[in-house]
């Protein structure tokens, strides 16, 4: 599997380490310090020869090294970027990720020529590589965190994400870290040798993986793409985001990463033809991304909504029906068992359901409703003002206990004020999705339905 040794390598040599904090070459000697990386590093920058930084070792030049460890990584300015690869090679390093900018994206004569002369020292050696112009690697279950941004401890999770961006990738990386957690991340940069086709087919195998999110700016080699994600949809769910459909757009991405962005109607094709979920914006691909990842997918179209807000039942419910949902009627023996405890003042339990100011109904709407054998899964929207402030503890102890209760999806939609969102916000940690409109909400829900009946053969 080709790009197996950039997520699970044993030994590691950094050329471009640094002991100096305030370097980008001593991030990712701190990132895999914080997150218990276990396997062999060797620091290599002739300004530091001999010294020592958090227990790794520097040395003066890539032959000092006495290893030929798996996977190399450069992080130096271009110019010197061709010897320190040929340098590699000499050491028998077959796997090497080029974070350095300053290449093909420049569109410079001299950027096209560096870019040219790795490709050729890349092939002179064997030498695979992800990059240039990229953040890296990253794998949160061993603390292989290959990535200039600096990560305070990785936290294994279940979602993946594949990017041409490299920075994006990197403060993407962030934000996994602090809310959701990971699997892997690759940032791919300008793609002269390794590409999003490669990762795929290393994601598909990997067991800590349960859903991936992509965003590409071209695809190489379309056909063979799409003959991989139609095999990875059919054990995972893949969501795809499309950058450079404009011709503005297109601009950006040849200055960006050097791509040359295909045409929507073509992507669009590719999509369809492997099972694949579009995201429309950076917001769905995140989206789509963590329901799949967090929630089991719903055997069914019958999804309730239940709310404390009428409006954000209403939004809801329309949001559903609109992407082929349905919102049915509550059967008698739930409805009767939800007034049995409600106010006298609430007329109804139908469903959709709007619970008013009577808060302390959600645990039983969400426990009888889930348990309803017809009910597919659940769309929960709170609207949360000061007045709750008192009982903020009870709604997220409430949505804590469904995670996972009845294998049915739950996704929660928060909104109001700041400090408990804050907290229900807090659950995504333990694999309950939460967004900031029922909007977003429903679309995921809609979305893991559509992959259901995909893979159902519906």
């Amino acid at each position: 599997m080709i790009a197996k040794p950039f997520f699970e390598a044993n030994s590691v040599i950094i050329v471009g380490a640094s002991p100096n904090e305030d370097k980008l070459g001593f991030n990712i000697l701190k990132n895999y310090y914080n997150s218990n990386y276990r396997g062999r590093v060797y620091c290599v920058n002739p300004n530091h020869h001999g010294a020592e930084a958090l227990g790794y070792k520097f040395y003066g030049r890539i032959a000092d090294v006495p290893d030929s460890p798996e996977l190399g990584i450069i992080i130096i300015p271009a110019s010197h970027t061709p010897e320190a690869l040929r340098e590699l090679g000499q050491q028998g390093v077959k796997h090497v990720i080029i974070e350095s900018g300053g290449f093909g994206e420049m569109g410079t004569e001299e950027g096209k020529r560096l870019q040219e002369e790795i490709i050729k020292i890349a092939s002179e050696h064997n030498i695979r590589i992800i990059g240039p112009n990229c953040v890296g690697t990253s794998n949160s279950s061993n603390g292989l965190i290959n990535t200039f941004c600096r990560i305070d401890k990785a936290k294994p999770g279940s979602m993946a994400l594949v990017t041409q961006g490299g920075i994006f990738g990197g403060a993407t990386l962030e934000k996994l870290v602090h809310t959701w957690s990971f699997s892997k991340i690759a940032t791919l940069g300008n793609k002269l040798d390794i590409n999003e086709t490669d990762i795929l087919e290393y994601l598909i195998e990997d067991p800590q993986t349960k859903a991936i999110g992509l965003y590409l700016e071209d695809i190489k080699d379309g056909k063979r793409f799409i003959q991989v994600a139609r095999k990875a949809t059919k054990h995972k769910p893949l969501v795809v985001l499309k950058g450079g459909v404009t011709e503005a757009g297109t601009r950006a991405t040849a200055s960006h990463t050097g791509a040359i962005a295909g045409r929507e109607e073509v992507f669009d094709a590719a999509v369809k033809q492997s099972g694949l979920i579009k995201a429309n914006n950076l917001e769905e691909l995140f989206d789509f991304t963590k329901a799949f990842a967090f929630q089991p997918l719903p055997k069914g179209k019958r999804i309730e909504v239940i709310s404390n807000s009428g409006t954000l039942a209403v939004l809801a419910t329309d949001t559903c029906v609109k992407l082929g949902l349905q919102v049915p009627i509550l059967s008698d023996d739930v409805q009767k068992k939800i007034l049995e405890k409600a106010p006298s003042w609430l007329p109804s339990a139908k469903g959709p359901l709007d619970l008013g100011p009577a808060d302390w109904l959600f645990e039983i709407c969400i426990e009888e409703v889930l348990r309803d054998p017809t009910i597919d899964g659940a769309v929960v929207c709170v609207a949360l003002w000061s007045v709750m402030y008192d009982r903020e503890d009870f709604i997220v102890d409430v949505l804590r206990r469904t995670i996972g209760k009845y294998n049915k999806p739950v996704l929660v939609a928060a909104t109001g004020h700041l400090e408990l969102e804050k907290q229900i916000h807090e659950l995504e940690k333990e694999g309950l999705p939460v967004y900031d409109t029922p909007e977003r909400a429903a679309k995921a829900i809609a979305a893991m339905y559509k992959y259901y009946t995909r893979i159902e053969n519906k």
